[in-house]
Protein backbone atom coordinates (compact mmCIF):
# COMPACT_ATOMS: atom_id res chain seq x y z
CA UNK A 1 0.00 0.00 0.00
CA UNK A 2 2.79 2.22 1.25
CA UNK A 3 4.31 1.49 -2.79
CA UNK A 4 1.35 2.05 -4.42
CA UNK A 5 1.23 5.61 -2.60
CA UNK A 6 5.05 6.61 -3.08
CA UNK A 7 4.37 5.62 -6.95
CA UNK A 8 1.51 8.11 -7.03
CA UNK A 9 2.85 10.55 -5.51
CA UNK A 10 5.69 10.32 -8.00
CA UNK A 11 3.11 10.16 -11.07
CA UNK A 12 1.95 13.53 -9.42
CA UNK A 13 5.51 15.33 -8.98
CA UNK A 14 6.58 13.83 -12.37
CA UNK A 15 3.16 15.48 -13.54
CA UNK A 16 3.42 19.32 -11.99
CA UNK A 17 7.14 19.09 -12.94
CA UNK A 18 6.21 18.20 -16.55
CA UNK A 19 3.04 20.44 -16.56
CA UNK A 20 6.18 23.57 -15.55
CA UNK A 21 8.05 22.16 -18.22
CA UNK A 22 5.62 22.28 -20.93
CA UNK A 23 4.39 25.03 -20.26
CA UNK A 24 7.57 26.61 -20.94
CA UNK A 25 7.93 24.61 -24.12
CA UNK A 26 4.79 26.05 -25.56
CA UNK A 27 5.45 29.62 -24.66
CA UNK A 28 9.18 28.47 -26.72
CA UNK A 29 6.84 26.62 -29.65
CA UNK A 30 5.46 30.35 -30.32
CA UNK A 31 9.09 31.69 -31.07
CA UNK A 32 10.39 28.76 -32.62
CA UNK A 33 8.30 26.56 -34.73
CA UNK A 34 10.52 23.76 -34.99
CA UNK A 35 10.57 22.50 -31.39
CA UNK A 36 6.35 22.12 -31.55
CA UNK A 37 6.98 18.45 -32.94
CA UNK A 38 9.09 17.74 -29.61
CA UNK A 39 6.81 19.30 -27.55
CA UNK A 40 3.89 17.31 -28.85
CA UNK A 41 5.97 14.44 -28.59
CA UNK A 42 6.57 15.48 -24.29
CA UNK A 43 2.83 16.00 -24.40
CA UNK A 44 1.84 12.73 -25.32
CA UNK A 45 4.66 10.94 -23.15
CA UNK A 46 3.11 12.65 -20.43
CA UNK A 47 -0.33 11.54 -21.34
CA UNK A 48 0.88 7.87 -21.50
CA UNK A 49 2.93 8.25 -18.12
CA UNK A 50 -0.26 9.73 -16.33
CA UNK A 51 -2.45 7.02 -17.15
CA UNK A 52 -0.71 4.40 -16.72
CA UNK A 53 0.02 5.93 -13.20
CA UNK A 54 -3.94 6.15 -12.68
CA UNK A 55 -3.80 2.42 -13.92
CA UNK A 56 -1.76 1.45 -11.13
CA UNK A 57 -2.98 3.29 -8.60
CA UNK A 58 -6.89 1.89 -9.28
CA UNK A 59 -4.91 -1.40 -9.82
CA UNK A 60 -3.56 -1.42 -6.50
CA UNK A 61 -6.57 -0.27 -4.79
CA UNK A 62 -8.78 -3.30 -6.39
CA UNK A 63 -6.21 -5.94 -5.36
CA UNK A 64 -6.72 -4.35 -1.66
CA UNK A 65 -10.28 -4.63 -2.00
CA UNK A 66 -10.06 -8.30 -3.32
CA UNK A 67 -7.41 -9.17 -0.72
CA UNK A 68 -9.73 -7.93 2.04
CA UNK A 69 -12.87 -9.93 0.51
CA UNK A 70 -11.39 -13.32 0.37
CA UNK A 71 -10.15 -12.66 4.16
CA UNK A 72 -13.76 -11.99 4.73
CA UNK A 73 -14.99 -15.12 3.01
CA UNK A 74 -12.17 -17.11 4.71
CA UNK A 75 -13.22 -15.96 8.55
CA UNK A 76 -16.85 -16.66 7.59
CA UNK A 77 -15.75 -19.99 6.43
CA UNK A 78 -13.81 -20.75 9.24
CA UNK A 79 -16.97 -19.84 11.51
CA UNK A 80 -19.49 -21.75 9.46
CA UNK A 81 -16.81 -24.84 10.02
CA UNK A 82 -17.06 -24.44 13.98
CA UNK A 83 -20.83 -23.78 14.07
CA UNK A 84 -20.72 -27.32 12.00
CA UNK A 85 -18.49 -29.50 13.79
CA UNK A 86 -20.22 -27.97 17.33
CA UNK A 87 -23.38 -29.56 15.94
CA UNK A 88 -22.03 -32.63 14.55
CA UNK A 89 -20.44 -33.23 18.22
CA UNK A 90 -23.20 -32.64 19.99
CA UNK A 91 -25.63 -35.16 17.73
CA UNK A 92 -23.03 -37.64 17.93
CA UNK A 93 -23.74 -37.10 21.81
CA UNK A 94 -27.39 -37.42 21.76
CA UNK A 95 -27.05 -40.49 19.65
CA UNK A 96 -25.34 -42.27 21.89
CA UNK A 97 -27.80 -44.48 23.82
CA UNK A 98 -27.29 -44.16 27.99
CA UNK A 99 -25.98 -47.64 29.43
CA UNK A 100 -28.22 -48.20 32.35
CA UNK A 101 -25.71 -49.18 35.23
CA UNK A 102 -28.45 -50.97 37.06
CA UNK A 103 -29.61 -54.03 36.25
CA UNK A 104 -31.76 -57.17 37.15
CA UNK A 105 -32.53 -60.62 36.33
CA UNK A 106 -35.23 -62.21 37.67
CA UNK A 107 -36.39 -66.24 37.44
CA UNK A 108 -39.55 -67.68 38.39
CA UNK A 109 -40.86 -71.25 37.83
CA UNK A 110 -43.90 -72.91 38.31
CA UNK A 111 -44.81 -75.63 36.43
CA UNK A 112 -42.09 -78.45 36.44
CA UNK A 113 -43.12 -81.60 34.37
CA UNK A 114 -41.36 -84.39 36.25
CA UNK A 115 -41.29 -82.50 39.97
CA UNK A 116 -44.19 -81.19 42.33
CA UNK A 117 -45.36 -77.62 40.71
CA UNK A 118 -45.59 -74.93 42.83
CA UNK A 119 -48.35 -72.10 43.23
CA UNK A 120 -46.72 -68.89 43.94
CA UNK A 121 -42.92 -68.75 42.53
CA UNK A 122 -44.01 -66.73 39.04
CA UNK A 123 -46.34 -64.70 40.79
CA UNK A 124 -43.46 -63.44 42.97
CA UNK A 125 -40.86 -63.02 40.02
CA UNK A 126 -43.37 -60.96 38.24
CA UNK A 127 -44.23 -58.70 40.97
CA UNK A 128 -40.68 -58.52 41.64
CA UNK A 129 -39.84 -57.51 37.48
CA UNK A 130 -42.79 -54.47 38.34
CA UNK A 131 -41.41 -53.30 41.15
CA UNK A 132 -37.61 -53.69 40.03
CA UNK A 133 -38.50 -51.79 36.88
CA UNK A 134 -40.77 -48.72 38.85
CA UNK A 135 -37.27 -48.97 40.39
CA UNK A 136 -35.36 -47.78 37.50
CA UNK A 137 -33.64 -51.25 36.76
CA UNK A 138 -33.39 -52.63 33.49
CA UNK A 139 -34.93 -55.86 33.69
CA UNK A 140 -34.46 -58.57 32.18
CA UNK A 141 -37.16 -61.40 32.96
CA UNK A 142 -38.05 -65.33 32.65
CA UNK A 143 -40.81 -67.88 33.69
CA UNK A 144 -41.16 -71.24 33.68
CA UNK A 145 -37.19 -71.76 31.95
CA UNK A 146 -36.06 -75.07 30.50
CA UNK A 147 -32.67 -75.75 31.01
CA UNK A 148 -31.68 -74.35 27.82
CA UNK A 149 -33.44 -71.18 27.99
CA UNK A 150 -32.01 -70.77 31.85
CA UNK A 151 -28.86 -71.09 30.71
CA UNK A 152 -29.11 -69.02 27.25
CA UNK A 153 -30.53 -66.10 29.28
CA UNK A 154 -28.06 -66.26 32.09
CA UNK A 155 -25.45 -65.88 29.26
CA UNK A 156 -26.90 -62.86 27.66
CA UNK A 157 -27.67 -61.09 30.73
CA UNK A 158 -23.84 -62.10 32.02
CA UNK A 159 -22.52 -60.32 28.61
CA UNK A 160 -24.88 -57.44 29.29
CA UNK A 161 -23.10 -56.48 33.23
CA UNK A 162 -20.47 -54.13 32.97
CA UNK A 163 -17.80 -53.18 35.29
CA UNK A 164 -19.26 -50.58 38.12
CA UNK A 165 -23.20 -52.00 37.44
CA UNK A 166 -25.51 -52.47 40.42
CA UNK A 167 -27.12 -56.02 39.90
CA UNK A 168 -30.18 -57.82 41.78
CA UNK A 169 -30.26 -61.07 40.71
CA UNK A 170 -33.61 -62.75 41.85
CA UNK A 171 -35.23 -66.10 42.12
CA UNK A 172 -38.20 -67.96 42.49
CA UNK A 173 -38.74 -72.22 42.25
CA UNK A 174 -37.37 -75.08 43.70
CA UNK A 175 -33.87 -75.21 44.79
CA UNK A 176 -32.15 -77.99 46.29
CA UNK A 177 -28.62 -78.57 47.96
CA UNK A 178 -25.99 -81.19 47.02
CA UNK A 179 -22.76 -81.68 48.47
CA UNK A 180 -22.25 -78.50 49.98
CA UNK A 181 -23.33 -76.73 46.76
CA UNK A 182 -27.01 -74.88 46.13
CA UNK A 183 -28.66 -75.65 42.46
CA UNK A 184 -31.43 -73.58 41.12
CA UNK A 185 -34.18 -76.33 39.07
CA UNK A 186 -35.40 -75.42 35.71
CA UNK A 187 -38.70 -76.27 35.25
CA UNK A 188 -37.86 -79.73 32.65
CA UNK A 189 -35.59 -81.20 35.60
CA UNK A 190 -35.28 -85.01 35.96
CA UNK A 191 -33.75 -85.58 39.06
CA UNK A 192 -33.29 -89.32 38.26
CA UNK A 193 -30.15 -89.41 40.71
CA UNK A 194 -27.70 -86.60 42.49
CA UNK A 195 -25.28 -86.46 39.70
CA UNK A 196 -28.10 -85.75 36.92
CA UNK A 197 -29.28 -83.02 39.22
CA UNK A 198 -26.10 -81.46 39.39
CA UNK A 199 -25.35 -81.73 35.78
CA UNK A 200 -28.73 -80.42 34.39
CA UNK A 201 -29.44 -77.73 37.05
CA UNK A 202 -28.41 -73.93 37.70
CA UNK A 203 -25.09 -73.59 40.21
CA UNK A 204 -26.63 -70.45 42.48
CA UNK A 205 -22.15 -69.97 42.85
CA UNK A 206 -21.89 -69.95 38.72
CA UNK A 207 -24.26 -66.83 39.32
CA UNK A 208 -22.54 -65.07 42.01
CA UNK A 209 -18.97 -65.91 40.16
CA UNK A 210 -20.06 -64.10 36.56
CA UNK A 211 -21.36 -61.07 38.36
CA UNK A 212 -17.92 -60.92 40.12
CA UNK A 213 -15.75 -61.72 36.96
CA UNK A 214 -17.48 -58.87 35.26
CA UNK A 215 -16.89 -56.40 38.16
CA UNK A 216 -20.10 -55.55 38.63
CA UNK A 217 -19.93 -52.81 41.44
CA UNK A 218 -22.77 -54.38 43.65
CA UNK A 219 -24.91 -58.25 43.14
CA UNK A 220 -27.31 -58.82 45.10
CA UNK A 221 -28.81 -62.46 44.77
CA UNK A 222 -32.40 -62.89 46.45
CA UNK A 223 -32.99 -66.40 46.18
CA UNK A 224 -37.04 -67.85 47.61
CA UNK A 225 -36.24 -71.46 46.63
CA UNK A 226 -36.44 -73.01 50.31
CA UNK A 227 -39.18 -74.79 50.14
CA UNK A 228 -39.77 -78.99 50.39
CA UNK A 229 -37.26 -81.03 48.97
CA UNK A 230 -38.72 -81.72 45.35
CA UNK A 231 -37.40 -85.43 44.53
CA UNK A 232 -37.80 -86.69 48.34
CA UNK A 233 -41.82 -85.89 47.39
CA UNK A 234 -40.87 -87.53 44.50
CA UNK A 235 -39.95 -90.91 46.11
CA UNK A 236 -35.99 -90.33 45.11
CA UNK A 237 -33.34 -89.56 48.09
CA UNK A 238 -31.58 -86.27 46.38
CA UNK A 239 -30.49 -83.38 48.52
CA UNK A 240 -32.43 -82.24 51.67
CA UNK A 241 -34.62 -79.65 52.51
CA UNK A 242 -33.60 -76.20 52.04
CA UNK A 243 -30.72 -74.70 50.76
CA UNK A 244 -26.55 -74.63 52.25
CA UNK A 245 -24.75 -71.63 53.78
CA UNK A 246 -22.85 -69.57 50.49
CA UNK A 247 -20.27 -67.58 50.20
CA UNK A 248 -20.70 -64.15 48.64
CA UNK A 249 -17.51 -62.21 47.32
CA UNK A 250 -16.62 -58.75 47.79
CA UNK A 251 -19.09 -56.91 46.76
CA UNK A 252 -22.01 -59.39 47.16
CA UNK A 253 -24.93 -60.16 49.45
CA UNK A 254 -27.00 -63.13 49.13
CA UNK A 255 -30.86 -63.76 51.14
CA UNK A 256 -32.50 -66.61 51.24
CA UNK A 257 -36.18 -67.19 51.86
CA UNK A 258 -35.33 -68.79 54.78
CA UNK A 259 -32.46 -70.62 56.93
CA UNK A 260 -30.95 -73.86 56.43
CA UNK A 261 -33.10 -76.49 57.43
CA UNK A 262 -36.09 -73.95 56.78
CA UNK A 263 -39.31 -74.04 54.55
CA UNK A 264 -40.26 -70.82 53.12
CA UNK A 265 -43.64 -70.23 53.85
CA UNK A 266 -46.14 -69.35 50.81
CA UNK A 267 -49.20 -68.67 53.17
CA UNK A 268 -50.01 -67.67 56.42
CA UNK A 269 -52.69 -70.10 57.09
CA UNK A 270 -56.41 -70.64 54.98
CA UNK A 271 -57.24 -67.37 55.14
CA UNK A 272 -54.26 -65.55 53.67
CA UNK A 273 -55.26 -64.67 50.10
CA UNK A 274 -51.96 -63.19 49.24
CA UNK A 275 -50.69 -64.01 45.69
CA UNK A 276 -47.14 -63.54 46.85
CA UNK A 277 -45.60 -65.92 49.73
CA UNK A 278 -44.58 -64.47 52.51
CA UNK A 279 -40.70 -63.86 52.38
CA UNK A 280 -41.79 -61.74 48.77
CA UNK A 281 -44.53 -60.05 49.93
CA UNK A 282 -42.60 -58.92 52.76
CA UNK A 283 -39.72 -57.53 50.28
CA UNK A 284 -41.46 -56.03 47.77
CA UNK A 285 -42.84 -53.40 50.62
CA UNK A 286 -39.17 -52.97 52.51
CA UNK A 287 -37.78 -52.64 49.01
CA UNK A 288 -40.05 -49.29 48.14
CA UNK A 289 -38.50 -47.16 51.34
CA UNK A 290 -36.50 -44.69 50.30
CA UNK A 291 -33.00 -43.69 51.71
CA UNK A 292 -32.58 -46.93 53.51
CA UNK A 293 -29.71 -49.07 52.64
CA UNK A 294 -29.97 -52.10 50.84
CA UNK A 295 -28.34 -53.79 54.07
CA UNK A 296 -30.87 -52.35 56.54
CA UNK A 297 -33.84 -53.10 54.09
CA UNK A 298 -32.68 -56.90 54.17
CA UNK A 299 -32.20 -56.96 58.24
CA UNK A 300 -35.88 -55.24 58.57
CA UNK A 301 -37.04 -57.78 55.63
CA UNK A 302 -35.59 -61.05 57.94
CA UNK A 303 -37.55 -59.56 61.47
CA UNK A 304 -40.60 -58.79 59.85
CA UNK A 305 -40.57 -62.50 58.06
CA UNK A 306 -39.64 -64.20 61.25
CA UNK A 307 -42.91 -62.57 63.16
CA UNK A 308 -45.10 -62.93 60.92
CA UNK A 309 -44.29 -66.97 60.44
CA UNK A 310 -44.34 -67.05 64.35
CA UNK A 311 -48.18 -66.28 64.21
CA UNK A 312 -48.79 -69.60 62.66
CA UNK A 313 -46.27 -71.32 64.58
CA UNK A 314 -43.51 -71.56 62.04
CA UNK A 315 -40.00 -71.03 62.01
CA UNK A 316 -38.38 -68.98 59.33
CA UNK A 317 -35.65 -66.95 59.63
CA UNK A 318 -34.11 -65.32 56.31
CA UNK A 319 -30.31 -66.02 56.05
CA UNK A 320 -27.93 -63.18 54.73
CA UNK A 321 -24.85 -63.22 53.62
CA UNK A 322 -23.29 -60.15 53.32
CA UNK A 323 -19.92 -58.79 52.10
CA UNK A 324 -20.73 -55.68 50.81
CA UNK A 325 -18.29 -52.69 51.18
CA UNK A 326 -20.28 -49.43 51.29
CA UNK A 327 -24.22 -48.48 51.12
CA UNK A 328 -26.54 -49.10 48.10
CA UNK A 329 -29.60 -48.40 47.94
CA UNK A 330 -33.06 -49.27 46.19
CA UNK A 331 -34.52 -46.08 46.31
CA UNK A 332 -32.59 -42.76 46.87
CA UNK A 333 -34.16 -39.31 47.47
Amino acid sequence: MLAVFRHSCAGLLFLVISQTAMSQSVSDCFLDRSKCAKVREKQSMFGEQAAQAAQAAQAAQAARAAQAAQAAQAAQAAQAAQAAQAVTVVATADAIPKINPRKAFVFGNDTYSDIPVLQNAVADAEAMSIKLKALGYSVTSTYNASRETMLGTLRAFSRSVQGGDEVVFFYAGHGVELNGQNYLLPTDIRGDDSRQVQDDAIQLQRVLSEMSENRAKFTLAVVDACRDNPFKSAGRAIGGRGLAPTTAATGQMVIFSAGTGQQALDRLGEKDKSANGLFTRVFLEEMSLPNVSIDRVVKKVRQKVYQMAQTVGHEQVPAIYDQVVGDFFFVRE
